[in-house]
C-alpha cells in the first residue's frame, strides 16, 4: 500500500507477521502528513487494523474535532477513534456524540451503528429516544439506526408519527422495529 510501512501487504488487514504497534505507529505517523489524502488514507486504514492501537485515540478524536473533517472522512475517523479507544467511557462518548446537534448526521448516524455494534446498554443509550420524536436534519437516516438501536434493546418507542412519513427505508425500519417489538 505504502513504500515502508511495516507489515503491510495486498490488504488493509493483512500484517504478515508485523505487529499491530509497528504498523500503527507508522500510520499514526502519516496522520500528520502535509497532504490531506495521505492523512485521510492514514485514518481510514486505522479503522482497518486487526487490533487496537490505542496511542492512536487521541489523535483520532482530535482529528474528528476539526471544522475541516466532515462526511466520510469523519466517518472513518470515528470508526477509527472507536476501534482505538479505551473501552471505559467510549459508549457514554458516542451517546454525547449522538446528542451533539451540530454534528452532521452521517457522524451521528455511524455513532448510533457503533452502540447497536458495542451492544451498548440501554442505561448508557436512555437519553437517545428522544431524537425520534424530532424532525430529520437531512434524511431519515439518525431515525433508522435509532430504530435498529430500539428493536435491539426490545424498548418500546412511539412509532405513531414515524409510520405516516412517506419514506420507503424509514418504513421498512417501522415495520421492523414493530416486528421486532411486538407492536
Amino acid at each position: 500500500l505504502w513504500p515502508g510501512v511495516p507489515g503491510w501487504a495486498s490488504g488493509p488487514r493483512v500484517l504478515r507477521g508485523a505487529p499491530v504497534e509497528a504498523c500503527g505507529a507508522t500510520l499514526l505517523e502519516r496522520c500528520h502528513a502535509p497532504s490531506h489524502e495521505l492523512r485521510r488514507t492514514a485514518v481510514y486504514q486505522l479503522s482497518q487494523l486487526a487490533a487496537p492501537y490505542p496511542p492512536a485515540a487521541p489523535f483520532l478524536w482530535g482529528y474528528l474535532q476539526r471544522g475541516d473533517v466532515y462526511a466520510c472522512p469523519a466517518t472513518e475517523c470515528l470508526d477509527a477513534w472507536v476501534l482505538h479507544a479505551p473501552p471505559r467511557g467510549r459508549a457514554e462518548t458516542l451517546v454525547a456524540l449522538t446528542l451533539d446537534r451540530r454534528r452532521l448526521e452521517d457522524v451521528r448516524q455511524r455513532a448510533v451503528a457503533h452502540l447497536i455494534d458495542l451492544e451498548a446498554p440501554e442505561t448508557i443509550v436512555e437519553p437517545l429516544w428522544a431524537l425520534l420524536a424530532e424532525e430529520p436534519a437531512l434524511t431519515w437516516a439518525l431515525h433508522i439506526e435509532l430504530l435498529e438501536l430500539a428493536a435491539r434493546h426490545g424498548r418500546p418507542v412511539a412509532l405513531e408519527h414515524l409510520a405516516a412519513v412517506d419514506d420507503l427505508w424509514l418504513q421498512v425500519a417501522v415495520l421492523h422495529a414493530e416486528v421486532a417489538l411486538g407492536s
